[in-house]
């Protein structure tokens, strides 16, 4: 750059300064200081908002974080349009422990089912838990082929994942409605007086789906008991002389609960 071309540069900018000025026009005013602006704001009895000091040597404080979806460029939802969600911060929590003792049909005969469940409950209405059954009769009348008096025995028990919905929970009487979905297993054997060894004696694995309505009364606040139908459906058992129909049926009883409803 030559000495002629700086002082060409010089005076264009002398040239475009009257320009400015006229443009900014003459109500143009200097920003106010920060003292100036708190003064006036404390003549008209309007708080001013403070400003901030910087300690000699300290970092000068950082700007707010912004937010992600306002660095994406993405609206937030309004909370009316937000996923709803079964447990939330405002989520009652609680839960149970109880037993059943229920009467059922076997292979055509009356028998007995002892067990318990226990659950974690969401918003007093909703329980998700585990369960648990066991047959507890036995069946001695069979005798063999030369009527030698022998006594035989079917042995049942299942369990599995335990969901329930409660109706009016709060309500001195109400409904609940559960299901249990699990697995199993059953034996059947047979042993002949006299003899050490078993005749015979096999065992085998089930599917088993347990719906149930129970009608509950609330005792206490920490106490329930109900009375509770459910029908036992039982597929994929392998017994030679015990068919899923068999193990399959009604069963009536009664369920005690103890815990924080």
């Amino acid at each position: 750059m030559t000495r002629i071309d700086g002082i060409r540069a010089l005076l264009l900018v002398l040239l475009l300064l009257p320009t400015a000025a006229r443009a900014a026009g003459p109500d143009a005013a200097p920003a106010p200081e920060p003292a100036a602006t708190q003064a006036a704001a404390a003549a008209e009895g309007v708080p001013a908002a403070p400003t901030p000091t910087v300690e000699p040597g300290a970092f000068p404080p950082l700007a707010e974080p912004v937010p992600a979806h306002a660095a994406l460029g993405i609206a937030p939802l309004p909370v009316e349009d937000q996923p709803r969600t079964l447990l939330t911060a405002k989520t009652a929590r609680g839960g149970f422990g109880g037993l059943r003792a229920a009467y059922t049909r076997v292979q055509g005969r009356p028998g007995a089912i002892i067990g318990g469940r226990g659950a974690f409950l969401a918003n007093h209405w909703f329980a998700v838990g585990l369960a648990g059954y066991g047959l507890v009769s036995r069946f001695n009348d069979h005798t063999d082929a030369v009527n030698t008096p022998s006594s035989s025995g079917l042995a049942m028990g299942y369990g599995g994942l335990w969901l329930e919905a409660i109706v009016l929970p709060m309500e001195v009487v109400h409904v609940s409605v559960g299901a249990l979905v699990g697995a199993g297993g059953v034996s059947y054997g047979r042993w002949s007086r006299g003899m050490d060894d078993n005749t015979w004696n096999r065992g085998s694995a089930m599917f088993v789906a347990e719906p149930s309505v129970a009608v509950e009364l609330n005792v206490a606040s920490f106490m329930r008991v109900g009375l509770e139908g459910s029908y036992r459906l039982v597929a994929g058992s392998d017994l030679a002389r015990v068919s899923d129909h068999d193990l399959s049926g009604w069963t009536v009883g009664t369920v005690l609960k103890f815990g924080k409803f």
